[in-house]
């Protein structure tokens, strides 16, 4: 009988040990983004945070700029955590 290395892992297990990281990397991929693609959720706040700069030069009221103010530093954080 042939005798093992005692690092191998048996053949049988690789196969079961790599379905198991593809799982954890498939999940962990979607996790957060409601299903959607990491690109079109980054894509759709990248135009949010488009609108709100362009609505914040061409002037606001003081309730609703400290609002959008507000949602851009929200925005800006959510795509550097998940888009960059």
């Amino acid at each position: 009988m042939p005798q093992s290395h005692p690092y191998r892992i048996p053949l049988k297990t690789d196969a079961a040990w790599v379905a198991g990281i593809v799982a954890v990397l498939v999940a962990g991929a979607a996790q957060g983004t409601g299903g959607k693609p990491v690109d079109e959720r980054c894509a759709k706040i990248e135009r949010r945070i488009e609108w709100l700069t362009s609505r914040l030069r061409a002037g606001y009221r003081n309730k609703a700029g400290e609002r959008w103010k507000e949602e851009l530093r929200r925005l800006k954080l959510e795509r550097r955590r998940r888009c960059r």
